[in-house]
């Protein structure tokens, strides 16, 4: 990749920096050696000019490597923002996705409800059998302060019992040989009545 590619690049001109600046101590140790010696000027100059070019050298390649350095912090940088970009929209992806669920799961309940036929009561604690389509209901017991209630279903000759209900809690049951089950829902609860609503299906 570009980014590896990058690093190699460095460690290179590491490298020659690296030589180049021990070439440069050597020549630096000769000039001190031929200066001590007398030697003649000549060799002085062209010792000075060889360490004054290396210098020159030196302080190109280290431009290039800080150059270098700094187009690789870029790429990375870029990298840090192109992953953030992908997480974004994967995030976005799953939302959406969440949303498409959501709304299937509404669609169903809708085509369920138009399968039923919905019977609104309100029922009073120990006020009697309340007929509600084709089946009867009373309300035994209701706890205001707990949201819990008991309630008596009268269908088709028999009694069926449901103890300690709470609030917004589906009751499902049968009726003759229907394969779809009546549902009964107590959506409030008040001192000493239950309201709600009977669900039947469509025969």
């Amino acid at each position: 990749s570009k980014l590896q590619n990058q690093d190699r690049e460095i460690k290179r001109y590491k490298g020659l920096y690296s030589e180049i600046k021990s070439e440069q101590e050597q020549h630096s140790r000769e000039l001190e050696a031929v200066s001590i010696q007398k030697a003649d000027q000549s060799a002085v100059d062209e010792l000075r000019g060889e360490t004054e070019g290396l210098k020159a050298e030196t302080g190109k390649i280290s431009e290039k490597v800080s150059q270098t350095q700094s187009d690789v912090a870029q790429l990375r940088d870029m990298s840090a923002q192109n992953r953030d970009v992908i997480e974004g929209n994967q995030q976005a992806l799953s939302s959406l996705s969440e949303k498409a669920e959501s709304t299937a799961g509404d669609l169903a309940l809708l085509r369920q409800s138009f399968d039923k036929e919905h019977y609104n009561f309100e029922l009073q604690e120990k006020g009697g059998m309340m007929k509600v389509s084709d089946v009867a209901l009373k309300l035994r017991d209701v706890n205001e302060k707990r949201q819990r209630y008991d309630l008596e279903i009268y269908t088709a000759g028999r009694k069926i019992r449901r103890k300690d209900q709470y609030l917004n809690e589906p009751i499902y049951f049968y009726v003759g040989d229907l394969e779809k089950p009546y549902e009964i829902v107590v959506t409030r609860i008040g001192k000493k009545f239950a309201s709600g609503y009977l669900s039947v299906p469509k025969k």
